[in-house]
């Protein structure tokens, strides 16, 4: 089974997977992830390994340096960037404005954007789509990932369920 999709992450799908499925029981999950990064399959934004390296979890903050290479997208080009500053325009509630430090949901979403533009996007047949373990709740004080990608289309899925589509089974 399996797809060609192409993932963009966010750390809250990284740190409850950590948390419910540690790799001391489930190594063969976390094998499968390295093999969507090692595929040039999986990525997140630069915020997304900053979020996590504000958490205690010395065994997430490895697993993203060592593939860092393949997983992080470090240059923040200025289109992105215009995303970036347009879903914000349209979202403020997607970030907390008293927080000092750069949150990483808009450029999650606008890497998505980004890659869904690309030239090499219009050349190969896949899906990009984000991945996150936040819930759809409309009305609630902050707005969450997947509303947003709903507005520009773009799938927007568990990790559970991006697992189910590759169709890994364990």
């Amino acid at each position: 089974m399996g797809s060609n999709n192409f993932y963009v992450i966010d750390a809250s799908s990284l740190i409850n997977i950590r948390m419910h499925y540690p790799v001391t029981v489930f190594a063969s999950f976390w094998d499968r992830l390295s093999e969507l990064a090692l595929e040039n399959r999986l990525a997140a934004p630069q915020t997304v390994f900053d979020e996590l390296g504000q958490k205690d979890d010395d065994y997430l903050i490895n697993w993203f340096k060592e593939r860092k290479d393949k997983l992080v997208y470090t240059e923040y080009s200025e289109k992105l960037l215009e995303y970036v500053g347009e879903i914000l325009a349209k979202y403020p509630k997607l970030i907390d404005e008293n927080q000092s430090k750069e949150q990483a949901d808009p450029f999650v979403i606008a890497m998505a954007l980004e890659y869904r533009e690309s030239p090499q996007k219009k050349l190969v047949d896949y899906e990009i789509c984000v991945v996150t373990d936040e819930s759809r709740k409309t009305g609630a004080r902050k707005t969450r990932i997947p509303e947003v990608c709903d507005h520009y289309k773009i799938p927007c899925y568990k990790m559970l369920k991006m697992a189910e589509i590759e169709g890994w089974k364990f």
